[in-house]
């Protein structure tokens, strides 16, 4: 980061106030020694590790107030007088910091321009239900499970729309989306379920919602579609044809007859389907009920949300997976069981 321009400060308010009949050398000395006293360590010989959350949007005063009140800075003045003197103002970042009272002011400030924020970084794969991303979270000591699933029944979390419904099963599945994030121990589950949120709100450009809506979709009918083609689709190159598959069938009025929509229905994965698994009476089991299930079946990733409001131009109505990760599609069923003649299934 620059250096501060404390020169700068003292060369332009010093002689207004030698002008009032004070000597500029006193005068130097005073601000010198002002300026040094709020530049050093509120504690010198250090101190304890001190966590601090700047949150997105919050300003210099805002930020200089909050450290202040931590014991990181001495004075919240002065930090925001420095951040101003040296143009950092839109240069801050938001997130999580391991700061304590033996840093400098400038140490200080280099760490909220730079952004070097505390915390462990977290992959949320795509296609993870809101079960499995509480798992991963509780594993990795970031928040408990009881808390992460009151903070994902809290609320809508800004989304456009009320997610969830009395034949929903969670009401944020699909909308908690699978990103890299940094996040720390012990996190507040809110703040967590929230960033997530907030990185599927952003996720949807304009371009997306005004697709979906030429469609003649809600946003949660999107949603639902594309965690589908998350589950069933083996490979990225694969998405577009699958959601061709499905949406075919919607227009037809034909049931999707997923697996994946009986298989969230499971208390735990299983490599192959039985009969009673497809007769399981509830909303979700596609195989009993036509259309799109009440909500998705889990937070699907960018892909495949393009993939659901860009469908591949084709007339498939069947696919099949094959044991080596090739995926073969038909316009009939006597083509699907041709398929799965040759392929031994």
């Amino acid at each position: 980061m620059p250096k501060l321009r404390v020169g700068f400060f003292l060369r332009r308010l010093a002689p207004r106030l030698a002008g009032a009949g004070l000597g500029f050398l006193v005068i130097s000395m005073l601000f010198w020694f002002l300026f040094g006293f709020y530049l050093a360590p509120p504690e010198p010989d250090g101190g304890s590790k001190v966590l601090v959350r700047v949150a997105p949007g919050e300003n210099a005063a805002q930020i200089g107030a909050l450290l202040e009140r931590k014991g990181v800075v001495r004075s919240a003045l002065a930090f925001e007088l420095f951040i101003k003197l040296n143009g950092l103002g839109t240069r801050l970042e938001a997130g999580a910091y391991d700061l304590n009272p033996g840093m400098s002011l400038n140490q200080v400030i280099g760490r909220l321009v730079e952004g070097r924020v505390a915390g462990m970084r977290l992959t949320i794969p795509e296609g993870f239900t809101v079960r499995q991303v509480s798992s991963l979270l509780v594993a990795r000591g970031i928040v408990s499970r009881s808390s992460f699933a009151a903070a994902v029944a809290a609320g809508r979390y800004g989304l456009p729309f009320v997610p969830g419904g009395p034949k929903v099963s969670t009401d944020l599945e699909g909308y908690l989306f699978p990103a890299t994030y940094r996040f720390y121990p012990r996190e507040k589950a809110g703040e967590v379920v929230g960033a997530m949120v907030a990185r599927f709100r952003a996720a949807l450009t304009p371009d997306d919602l005004k697709r979906i809506r030429s469609l003649g979709w809600t946003i949660p009918q999107a949603i639902t579609l594309a965690s589908i083609v998350q589950r069933e689709a083996k490979f990225k190159r694969d998405m577009a044809l699958v959601a061709a598959v499905f949406t075919n069938r919607l227009r037809l009025r034909m049931p999707l007859q997923s697996d994946a929509t009986v298989e969230y229905l499971l208390p735990k994965a299983t490599v192959r389907l039985s009969l009673a698994d497809l007769r399981i009476a509830s909303p979700y089991n596609t195989y009993l009920h036509l259309g799109l299930p009440p909500g998705p079946i889990c937070n699907p990733g960018e892909a495949a949300i393009q993939a659901a409001i860009h469908p591949a131009k084709v007339g498939y109505l069947y696919f099949l997976n094959l044991p080596g990760g090739k995926t073969i599609y038909a316009n009939t069923y006597a083509g699907f069981q041709a398929d799965e003649k040759k392929a031994g299934l």
